[in-house]
């Protein structure tokens, strides 16, 4: 598990780091094509859940049923999910849930993460999406953050015409919202 845990971490910083350098030439180039998203969030949730058994962590998927396939980067948005989802298991407290939603909300698909941690402070709030910008909330299980991965969260979205946004949850926690359009040409 420790082992899984560490490559994991290490390939994710290696990755923002590569994703930083190409971001600071511009918004990423994406490589559309129509795919199910409900499949990439479930997929990515199979893969994160060996981090989430590390803290006895319950990853709780609750998806509205016969969502639209939508057109977006694949690769990039497993980065986005991964690293919202991946998130909330680094500040959830051991033995908790974590809650990920996918629905529909107009014309985007919405998936949203929640934790029960301790939250993000109100003043970092608005910076947190900045290139390495690390929050004063300390993960709760030793895993370390370089300040990238939502900095890249948030490029890998303005690209898709979308959004990320995070909020603190009234019963404590944090949680984020990813928005995407099904059709990346409604939006442009």
């Amino acid at each position: 598990e420790r082992i899984v845990q560490t490559a994991w971490e290490m390939g994710q910083s290696l990755t923002e780091l590569l994703d930083s350098a190409r971001h600071r030439l511009g918004e990423p180039e994406l490589v559309l094509s129509e795919s199910d998203f409900s499949q990439l969030v479930s997929d990515r949730i199979a893969l994160l859940d060996a981090l989430a058994v590390r803290k006895d962590i319950e990853l709780s998927l609750e998806s509205d049923a016969g969502l639209p396939k939508a057109v977006y980067d694949e690769v990039r948005m497993q980065h986005v999910v991964d690293n919202v989802i991946g998130n909330a298991i680094k500040y959830a407290p051991p033995g908790d849930r974590v809650d990920i939603l996918l629905d529909c909300a107009g014309s985007d698909l919405r998936l949203r993460v929640r934790d029960r941690g301790k939250g993000i402070p109100p003043e970092e709030l608005t910076r947190i999406f900045r290139p390495f910008e690390i929050g004063s909330a300390k993960p709760t299980g030793g895993e370390v953050s370089n300040g990238l991965g939502l900095a890249i969260c948030h490029a890998v979205m303005n690209a898709h015409n979308g959004s990320i946004t995070a909020r603190n949850r009234p019963g404590g926690g944090a949680e984020f919202t990813v928005l995407m359009p099904l059709r990346q040409d409604d939006r442009g």
